[in-house]
């Protein structure tokens, strides 16, 4: 048994602390195990992250004037994880804890609440009865070689606009809007103190969608070279701009998420209150935003309404998401089924204390193709009535087919120009065909010439069957393996873990978490 180091204050948490920039890079000398935060002289609050490879007088200093995100939805587990901005790059830290949990939490609070920064400790390490401990003779405290100096943070060096939005609770995630942070209420707060000037880089606000409301932004990125919008899609950008609830559908390739995307970054980046999100994990991972299941706080929908509701409610992060949010998207809103769509209904009510409001008022901004796969089985989860009364499963899976749907009023608009295929109008047209079942004698020709084509067996290996489905690759997969001479299985069991909480693997990665082989079977090694 290994007994842990005494730590460097009582709200020190130990454990393993990850660090991942933008780009997926591990930045493994800025990681540590231990972290604590410290309102230091000079540096104003901080998340100070130690290790053995740290001398006494030193650590890796993350200033908080510039948090992105705080996502403790696992804190009760002893996983946390921030967006902050270090040394011109945008970095993720994982905290992961086993013996200070109840620090994490903590810790967790204080980060997303900023009116309590002033409660952080000052100057951790050179505290009195602990000189000799991260602290130099002279009394300076914990040393970060490479950060960037700052005057003492208090409130006389930074401003507050008030001007921005009336006084209120101002918790929750701060966004850092070139060079303005900013918190849910639109409270501006100046990044730097007075009659200075900044020598940080400018993280780019749009790298991101806000998962919990975007504050004001006064950058606005660069418009695509080329890019000439159809009247379809600037009209979709009107009917947001109006205020209405849209429905944007395509087939693929019409430029969907390119025009989600510039919605996102130039037309709603100024708007408060918009929260993007996705009906799958990848979906999200593009637009930047999170799953609608990760936002609404009702997991996987499963059981009464009653439950999940009190799920929701045990979650201030989510409550206050639920009300701050004005504008929500859904992207990929084929999938959904229906009694995901209804529940997000009800939930909605009953949070915003509008229960004769579809979605409590809320802005609905949905996109996605029904021609393509269909919702997901639902089989096991609740069902809303419009009364918010569970009742037995709807005949229909879509959420189109429902009540709910109509009372929306959604302005339907449909992007009909396909860009993915613009050099083969031909193949587009027979896509077109097939999207609405349409068998056409260009689609025959076309899946005629398939049809005819040999696969035969090259060095041995077998052509590669693409079906739609996980569940129908398991299926063949496992008939071709029975086929197979050797009747011993080798099964091998993956161990992964996701370095920011709240995704599930198994849903992001196309792979199984337990593989089952036999000699003689045929693989593919990605390397």
């Amino acid at each position: 048994m290994t007994s842990l180091k005494p730590k460097m204050t009582v709200s020190a948490v130990r454990g393993r602390i990850l660090v991942t920039a933008e780009d997926g890079e591990r930045i493994g000398q800025w990681g540590g195990t231990e972290c604590f935060l410290s309102r230091q002289s000079g540096l104003g609050p901080c998340l100070v992250v130690r290790s053995s490879r740290h001398k006494r007088h030193e650590g890796t200093f993350f200033q908080l004037v510039g948090l992105r995100r705080v996502l403790s939805t696992y804190a009760m587990e002893g996983k946390l994880t921030i967006m902050v901005p270090h040394e011109q790059r945008l970095c993720t830290v994982f905290i992961e804890t086993v013996a200070d949990v109840d620090a994490l939490r903590i810790m967790a609070a204080l980060l997303q609440d900023r009116s309590h920064w002033k409660d952080i400790e000052k100057n951790v390490a050179c505290k009195k009865g602990r000189a000799g401990r991260g602290s130099k003779a002279n009394g300076q405290g914990l040393r970060d070689p490479g950060a960037f100096a700052m005057p003492e943070w208090d409130n006389k060096d930074f401003y507050i606009d008030d001007a921005a939005a009336p006084d209120g609770d101002d918790s929750g995630v701060v966004i850092n809007d070139g060079g303005k942070v900013t918190t849910p209420t639109s409270k501006k707060v100046n990044m730097y103190p007075k009659n200075t000037v900044s020598t940080h880089s400018e993280v780019d606000a749009n790298s991101m969608a806000s998962t919990m409301g975007r504050g004001p932004s006064e950058r606005v990125a660069p418009s695509k070279e080329g890019v000439s919008w159809t009247v379809e899609q600037v009209r979709a950008v009107q009917l947001v701009r109006t205020g209405r609830n849209v429905f944007l559908t395509g087939s693929a390739g019409t430029g969907k998420t390119a025009w989600l995307l510039h919605l996102l970054q130039h037309v709603l980046s100024g708007t408060e209150g918009v929260v993007a999100t996705a009906t799958t994990g990848i979906a999200a991972r593009i637009i930047g935003g999170l799953t609608i299941y990760a936002f609404s706080g009702i997991g996987r929908g499963d059981g009464s309404f009653d439950k999940i509701y009190r799920r929701v409610k045990s979650r201030p992060e989510v409550v206050r998401a639920w009300r701050q949010c004005k504008t929500l998207i859904i992207d990929e809103i084929g999938v959904l089924p229906v009694n995901i769509f209804l529940l997000l209904d009800a939930i909605a009510r009953r949070v915003r204390n509008e229960p004769d409001t579809p979605f409590g008022g809320i802005q609905l901004i949905l996109l996605g193709d029904f021609l393509q796969l269909p919702p997901v089985d639902s089989s096991s989860a609740v069902f809303m009535s419009e009364d918010r009364t569970e009742e037995k499963k709807p005949e229909s899976n879509w959420c189109f087919d429902c009540p709910l749907w109509e009372k929306l009023r959604l302005a339907a608009v449909e992007f009909r120009q396909n860009h993915r295929h613009e050099s083969d109008p031909v193949f587009a047209a027979c896509m077109e065909d097939i999207r609405y079942g349409r068998y056409t004698r260009r689609v025959e020709g076309l899946i005629s010439t398939c049809l005819g084509r040999r696969l035969s067996d090259r060095f041995g290996v077998k052509p590669t069957v693409i079906v739609a489905r996980r569940q129908s690759a398991t299926a063949y997969n496992m008939e071709r393996l029975q086929l197979l001479d050797d009747v011993n299985f080798h099964r091998y069991a993956s161990e992964d873990y996701a370095s920011t909480p709240g995704y599930d693997l198994d849903k992001e990665v196309s792979l199984l978490p337990l593989l089952e082989l036999r000699v003689g079977a045929q693989v593919v090694l990605l390397a």
